[in-house]
């Protein structure tokens, strides 16, 4: 015969099985789920955020670089798959990629699988992307769109467009056949997997980077 003790240890746990039980339903089945879930994204982003604004820090320091005269700039071989982050003109971090599936030449036009060749910068950045997280370039440039129309790829108007958005430091047009839209972003660098020409990293290295560049840092990929 139980104890009362034991009917009271057996009557706590059913009792505290069945509030987990109903807490757990109350988060799936209401609007709360998206609260919790936005939460819970918020403290890993919030990590990563510190995580990777700290590491920089670090390198900056070794170097007598402080934030206030801390000036990033990216370059991008594509042969060698690897993205190296200066500040300053000083090396402080290299990053493995996968470029798009045609490995050699510079993107002419948007269905080409190639990943463009030149001097870009940062236009956009897009925290919340398919791809984890987006640093965008501005694709097509005035050079890009010079070349596409001397190649009849776009039109006078169209290169006359492109032009004015890089004259004026907003995000090019990517309605033409030359594509757009193309940035660094996440989701893997363990092979040249992208379509549109973009650059692949590794989640936490997107995060690195992300957090520590600004709209114009300058980004020159090379062949």
């Amino acid at each position: 015969m139980k104890k009362p003790v034991t009917y009271l240890g057996d009557a706590f746990y059913y009792l505290l099985t069945i509030l987990v039980i109903v807490v757990f339903l109350w988060i799936v089945i209401t609007p709360a789920k998206y609260f919790v879930a936005n939460e819970i994204y918020k403290i890993f982003q919030n990590k990563g955020e510190m995580r990777s604004i700290n590491k920089i820090n670090k390198i900056l320091a070794n170097h007598n670089i402080t934030r206030a005269n801390y000036k990033p700039s990216i370059i991008i071989r594509k042969k060698t798959r690897e993205l190296t982050l200066y500040a300053n003109a000083i090396k402080i971090a290299t990053y493995t990629i996968g470029i798009s599936r045609v490995t050699v030449g510079r993107k002419q036009q948007k269905d080409d699988l190639k990943t463009p060749e030149g001097n870009y910068h940062i236009c956009n950045k897009v925290l919340n992307h398919k791809y984890h997280m987006l640093l965008q370039i501005n694709y097509p440039s005035q050079e890009d769109a010079s070349r596409g129309n001397i190649n009849h790829i776009i039109s006078n108007e169209e290169e006359i467009k492109i032009a004015q958005a890089e004259a004026s430091g907003v995000i090019p047009p990517d309605d033409t056949e030359l594509g757009g839209n193309i940035g660094i972003h996440g989701f893997g660098s363990e092979s040249n997997w992208t379509k549109d020409g973009s650059i692949s990293l590794d989640n936490v290295d997107i995060e690195e980077i992300f957090w520590n560049v600004d709209v114009g840092c300058p980004v020159l990929i090379m062949p």
